[in-house]
């Protein structure tokens, strides 16, 4: 017998020894840790809108509605959809969705560490223990995300029944199975062996995944860059809304953060104008590479920093050349995961998945932002999702092929 067998036996023989002694039951742990994730997510905009409603004494909403708001603001942040007076509001802002998310994983991974992984199930990718801790803190979550849900019930904003999965259970299930995912090197250093998943998987596909989160971070990097600049450029612009809305200091407050929230969005807009799909504020009013179009806009500072109305120069359609540019990085370094002599064929299969994933998972981020806030022209704000991910596709592509190119000539030397 090894020595990692008697430490085994040993931890085994001492958490039923613990479990006996009236401690909490192992599977009591995920499902807390998943229900404080959500607890902890909620309070993040719950406890903003009572601390508004608190120093606003000329309020006339009641201290529950307002919690309510807060809630209902927690689930649009998760994708619900939200109705008011006949109006949808479904732009969701994805910097707290990033965050949200990100707080899920964490917790997910600690509970994660801290259960015995077990033997693989038949699912072949994850161990039994922990596939149990991904469904038990999956449903712990569901459990708080529920009672967020039935506290926005106080609100005049109304959840759309069916979108409510998303905040509730997919994001919870999503998080936890990233976070298995991220975990998977503790498996070798356990004794535990996940060659089942990558049998399961293909090598390509495994290779290409990082390739391709590298490419969505550098191209979102790029439409940030875009964002950061016409923000700077018409900094006296936003300016001037904000002061015509005449916040106050805590109204202030609140609508910069708002605004920041919505900053990623902005940013998958600017990247969406750079593919040469282009995207649109309000209905009939679209900003491509030809020209910005006007149209009645809403009342958002930051929206001040759009271009104005009116044709662009001919070498705005040079920004094709920044996704091509992000095409012949995924393209490298999809390149850099395979052997250096391995056949063209292996190499172009990594570069295709990952070149494929990029331009899917930047036109679902956009997907899962861009939405309505509101009726009639503002019913959809945002870039074509299709066409993003097709302009994206092809400019990749582009881009990877050059590398792929480059790398058969220079093998042939």
């Amino acid at each position: 017998m090894t020595v990692s067998e008697l430490l085994r036996r040993r931890s085994a023989s001492g958490s039923g020894a613990r479990s006996a002694a009236g401690e909490p039951a192992p599977w009591t742990h995920p499902v807390l840790t998943g229900a404080a994730a959500a607890a902890l997510s909620g309070l993040v905009l719950v406890l903003p809108a009572l601390v508004a409603w608190v120093a606003s004494p000329q309020s006339t909403v009641p201290w529950p509605q307002a919690l309510g708001v807060g809630s209902a603001l927690w689930l649009l942040a998760g994708a619900a959809q939200l109705h008011v007076d006949g109006a949808t509001i479904s732009l969701v802002p994805l910097a707290l969705t990033t965050l949200f998310a990100w707080s899920a994983c964490t917790a997910a991974r600690r509970a994660l560490r801290e259960t015995e992984p077990g033997s693989m199930g038949r699912l072949g990718w994850v161990p039994k223990g922990w596939l149990r801790v991904v469904v038990l803190f999956t449903l712990g979550y569901a459990g708080c995300a529920t009672g967020w849900a039935l506290l926005a019930l106080l609100s005049p904003l109304r959840a759309t029944l069916p979108t409510l999965a998303l905040p509730i259970a997919a994001l919870p299930a999503l998080s936890a199975i990233v976070g298995v995912w991220l975990e998977r090197g503790t498996l070798a250093g356990s004794g535990h062996h996940d060659g089942a998943a990558s049998r399961r998987s293909p090598l390509w596909l495994a290779r290409a995944v990082r390739p391709a989160v590298e490419g969505v971070a550098v191209m979102f990097g790029f439409g940030a860059v875009v964002v950061a600049a016409l923000l700077v450029l018409h900094a006296d612009r936003v300016a001037h809304l904000q002061g015509e809305l005449r916040p106050g200091v805590l109204g202030g407050v609140v609508l910069a953060a708002g605004q920041l929230a919505a900053l990623p969005n902005l940013g998958l807009w600017a990247v969406s104008f750079l593919s040469g799909a282009g995207f649109s504020v309000v209905q009939g009013a679209q900003v491509t590479w030809s020209d910005a179009e006007s149209g009645l806009m809403p009342l958002v500072p930051v929206l001040g920093a759009l271009p104005p109305p009116g044709p662009f120069p001919g070498w705005v359609a040079a920004s094709a050349a920044v996704p091509v540019i992000v095409g012949v990085w995924i393209g490298w370094r999809a390149r850099r995961s395979v052997a250096r002599l391995a056949t063209l064929r292996s190499k172009a299969a990594v570069s295709a998945a990952a070149v494929t994933l990029a331009a899917l998972g930047l036109a679902g981020l956009d997907a899962l932002g861009g939405g309505s806030l509101g009726m009639v022209k503002l019913a959809h704000m945002g870039a074509p999702p299709h066409l993003m991910a097709g302009y994206l596709l092809g400019e990749f592509a582009l881009g990877a092929a050059l590398v792929l190119a480059w790398d058969a000539w220079r093998v042939r030397r």
